[in-house]
């Protein structure tokens, strides 16, 4: 029998085929040379015929096991390879990642051996990424079997897709760079198209497109979908009453499809049919309800008929579907000063409602729904998209046009007021709280916001009036006593700052600045003991885990000790302030981090009193490590500098020398080390801690952490260099004397897997997790993967899904761990003979991160204070469903923001708790 040569294009499967036709001219006996035998050939047929009924059912592993049977026992039975390129084609992760190449070859394969295999052509024509071959192998598909549908539809498909402008640009640079030959059906005449020959090319795509449409809808005269496309390639030809009765004909048949619709109701706009297209728009809307574009182009429409009403209502709902969303712009594709065919579906921008929004108050008598239109808006930038000074400038320009165009809008002026405190622009900040107050003189938010913009000011009298006021109207308003106490504070009123401080902590116990603040207006008053107590106080609730009452009363006199106290109190203050966004921190926020860097100052006084004072050195060595702050001539803060590591180690070494069992300087410098990337003095110091503190099991860990090379969950650790067996050795000490240490046996398991390939190992400490803590999501991704490697399916598939159910993700989060675990659910459910399911958990993974093979991994992202904890894990427990926790967790994230001042992300909250 002769060889033949198979390459990836259909083109030469086209020649191939007049050759192999002269194999019918062969003698019987040459042919039978190679033929399997009768038993043989039985054998496969039963085999091919096991492999479809277990495809059908979606039985991808069975039906790729027998399917490969048939092939062994019959090298030519293309139907076998067929149908083991729709396996591939099902499930494409059997390949390489999402390589459509297996898929491919089988299908060469069935047409080698069947060179008239009209449905191999189809499936290779689309699995394939090339248009040029996915264009031949149609065409030889349709060639074959003239009554096709689904080929004349694919191609149609096709063929629409390459006249869209950024791609049709790509072939006539293949055209001019002599790629595509004269004879492809690609090939474009560039001497007759002339300059035109960009327009030419892709009104040819989109007429070859209706071509094969009309086709399929001869062939099927209800296929809806053909008419829906149908009506798009009219749409970009700008042919719209062609568009408009194949979208019609689309939604006679297909009544729910809302692009359909939505589409449609371009075409009427492009058609100046007005009101039918608002009808289009509102059926939309029915069918879609969280489109915001429908909302936009029916507020275009409702704008040319002069219905201003409803054009703003249309916008105001759109806003608050979805504010992130901004309606796209047209595409349009220009080339040597000449603008070709639409590439979206996007009307005229002349007509977008947003553009002429400004323009409104000129038609409409009702300027207040205008005004209104703005203030939404507003909130949208303020509230969603809330990424900086940038954003908060366009959210105050919008509730200006708004306060123009209804002086009477209480809440714009609050806005204002808000984003301006955060802006530091404190006198146009009081101007708008008064406006609020004059127009309802009941607001406590506005006499209290309007306080904190005079305290900013340095207006402390006028901020305390506000705030007593604040008081009167809400006595029970915890964040006005303290706030009212810290301006007593600062007008050297101990008396009336102790009593505010107290009613403040009685009414919120966790506030560590009302006790720093209580503390200084103990100094103020003489009471040291007492403001030692609230400084130790303050370190407790912020490092509830850290001894700090180490130093005997004794060892100090009591005015060393209360400024020993006080700068352990500013120590912790400015650790828990979160810098990273340094820039958008208020100037209170800025104000007090500056006041708590004061703690390197508090120590060096206490180690000029006592010199011999291990633990000031300590302190101070940490103190050294805060970021320090550039100020301008006249006080403003223009930028920060690093911490001074030489200082810290070398104060750390000075409280070893007079303390060599000082195990907390040796965890210090350890942390510095590692934070440096010098894993070795960090292992050594940890080394250290265990030989003072053997049975300590978190130093265990922490060691077993720089001997991984892992970066910590607490630290952020660098990567470092790896000592896998010496870390194996630390996490299993850690789990010793901490049974319940959760992160050393995750962490073990992994090295377990990885290193030791001790998959029972290994599952055990998963397990143990699990037991520990049954909502614990990596642990049920790890113990699901070592249940694969065991080829536990049922035990997989019962772990990633309890881990789905955990953490489902959502679409377009690009969520690596998420999205790696349908895929690995996908493999487990195929395993166990159900594909179809496998099929939709790995188009579920590329919805969420559309790129599977791109870097990624999880990022834990530091939590700047608990405020920040509550809100994420409200958020997180609401993509799960749990509305009740989400509403628990968001309530104590405003809480915490109203106590912290930071007015923005408490309304932000607000807002979030308003959607219940």
């Amino acid at each position: 029998m002769h060889a033949l040569t198979i390459t990836k294009s259909c083109a030469h499967f086209i020649c191939a085929a007049i050759f192999v036709t002269t194999l019918i001219a062969l003698p019987a006996a040459t042919l039978a040379k190679n033929s399997p035998t009768q038993s043989n050939a039985d054998s496969a047929q039963s085999a091919f015929k096991q492999g479809v009924e277990a495809f059908e059912k979606g039985d991808y592993k069975t039906a790729l096991q027998r399917l490969s049977r048939a092939i062994e026992l019959n090298k030519e039975f293309s139907q076998a390879y067929y149908y083991r390129g729709r396996v591939y084609d099902e499930v494409p992760w059997l390949g390489s990642a999402t390589s459509p190449v297996p898929a491919i070859e089988e299908y060469d394969s069935a047409i080698k051996y069947n060179p008239k295999y009209a449905e191999a052509y189809f499936r290779r024509g689309t699995a394939s990424w090339s248009d040029q071959d996915k264009i031949e192998c149609l065409n030889m598909a349709i060639q074959l079997k003239p009554d096709f549908t689904e080929a004349y539809y694919a191609r149609g498909l096709a063929r629409s897709e390459m006249g869209v402008a950024e791609k049709a640009s790509s072939y006539v640079q293949s055209v001019l760079g002599g790629v595509i030959k004269e004879g492809s059906p690609l090939y474009v005449n560039l001497e007759t198209a002339g300059d035109k020959y960009l327009t030419v090319y892709m009104s040819a795509m989109f007429r070859f497109s209706i071509t094969d449409f009309t086709s399929v809808i001869k062939l099927e005269p209800n296929h809806a979908q053909a008419y829906y496309e149908l009506g798009v390639a009219r749409f970009k030809l700008e042919e719209y009453r062609e568009a408009v009765e194949a979208f019609s004909q689309a939604i006679r048949i297909s009544p729910d499809n809302g692009e359909a619709h939505y589409l449609r109701g371009l075409a009427h706009v492009n058609l100046k049919d007005y009101p039918k297209a608002a009808e289009d728009f509102t059926e939309t809307m029915r069918l879609k309800p969280n489109d915001s574009a429908a909302y936009d182009q029916r507020a275009v429409v409702r704008f040319v008929l002069e219905d201003y009403d409803g054009a703003l209502e249309d916008y105001v709902k759109g806003l608050r579907v979805e504010p992130e969303q901004s309606p796209k712009p047209q595409v349009l594709y220009t080339a040597g000063g000449r603008t070709f065919i639409k590439a979206d579906f996007t009307i005229n921008p002349a007509l977008h409602f947003e553009a002429v929004l400004s323009e409104l108050k000129k038609y409409t008598p009702n300027t207040i729904k205008v005004a209104d239109a703005f203030y939404q808006r507003g909130l949208a930038k303020q509230y969603v998209r809330y990424s900086g000074r940038d954003e908060r400038e366009k959210a105050v320009a919008d509730f200006t046009q708004a306060i123009l165009l209804n002086p009477a809008l209480t809440d714009a002026y609050y806005q204002r007021g808000l984003d301006r405190i955060q802006s530091g622009a404190h006198a146009d900040a009081i101007r708008d709280f008064t406006v609020v107050i004059r127009l309802n003189p009941q607001n406590v938010e506005a006499y209290f916001n309007r306080g904190q913009a005079y305290y900013q000011a340095g207006d402390k009298p006028a901020a305390i009036a506000d705030f007593s006021q604040a008081i009167k109207l809400k006595p029970d308003f915890t964040n006005t006593y303290y706030q009212r106490g810290r301006a007593y504070y600062y007008s050297g009123n101990a008396e009336q700052a102790l009593l505010d401080l107290e009613q403040a902590i009685k009414n919120y116990p966790d506030l560590p600045e009302a006790y720093y603040y209580r503390g200084l207006a103990y100094e103020l008053a003489g009471r040291q003991e007492k403001a030692i107590a609230d400084y130790i106080q303050v370190a407790h609730l912020t490092s509830p885990d850290e001894d700090v009452k180490r130093i005997n009363q004794d060892r100090l006199n009591l005015g060393v000790a209360t400024t020993y106290y006080r700068g352990v109190a500013r120590l912790h203050l400015a650790l828990k302030v979160d810098v990273s966004d340094f820039d958008n921190l208020n100037k209170t926020q800025v104000l007090d981090y500056i006041d708590y860097l004061k703690a390197f100052k508090d120590f060096t006084e206490v180690i000029v009193a006592n010199p011999k004072l291990a633990e000031a050195y300590y302190q101070r060595g940490r103190a050294f490590q805060l970021a320090g702050l550039i100020t301008s001539e006249g006080g403003e803060v223009v930028g920060r500098v690093g911490g001074d590591i030489r200082g810290a180690l070398s104060d750390f070494a000075e409280a070893i020398r007079l303390n060599p069992g000082f195990v907390e300087v040796y965890l210090a410098g350890a942390k510095l080390y590692a934070s440096n990337r010098q894993p070795q003095p960090a292992i050594a110091e940890l080394t250290t801690v265990i030989a003072l503190r053997p049975k300590e099991a978190q130093s265990y860990y922490r060691r077993g952490l720089l001997h991984a090379g892992q970066r910590s969950r607490v630290d952020e650790h660098p990567e470092l260099s790896e000592n896998p067996a010496a870390a194996l050795a630390d996490y299993t000490a850690a789990t010793t004397y901490d049974p319940k240490f959760i992160q050393a046996y995750l962490n073990r398991a992994v090295l377990l897997q990885k290193y030791k390939k001790d998959l029972s190992g290994a599952l055990n400490d998963y397990t143990t997790v699990i037991g520990l803590d049954p909502e614990n999501v990596p642990a049920y991704r790890g113990r699901g993967d070592i249940r694969m490697a065991l080829k536990d399916y049922p035990g997989a598939l019962q772990d990633y899904t309890r881990a789905i159910e955990l953490n489902p993700s959502e679409p377009g989060s690009y969520d690596f761990d998420s999205a790696i675990t349908y895929v690995h659910r996908g493999m487990a459910l195929y395993e166990l003979g159900d594909g179809k399911r496998a099929r939709q958990d790995f188009s579920q993974a590329l919805l969420i991160r559309p790129c599977l093979t791109c870097a990624g991994g999880s990022v834990t992202a530091s939590q700047a204070n608990k405020a920040e904890g509550f809100l994420r894990k409200g958020l997180a427990l609401l993509r799960r469903g749990d509305k009740t926790g989400s509403k628990e967790n968001l309530e104590k994230a405003a809480t915490l923001f109203y106590a912290d001042g930071d007015m923005p992300k408490y309304q932000n909250v607000k807002y979030q708790l308003s959607r219940f």
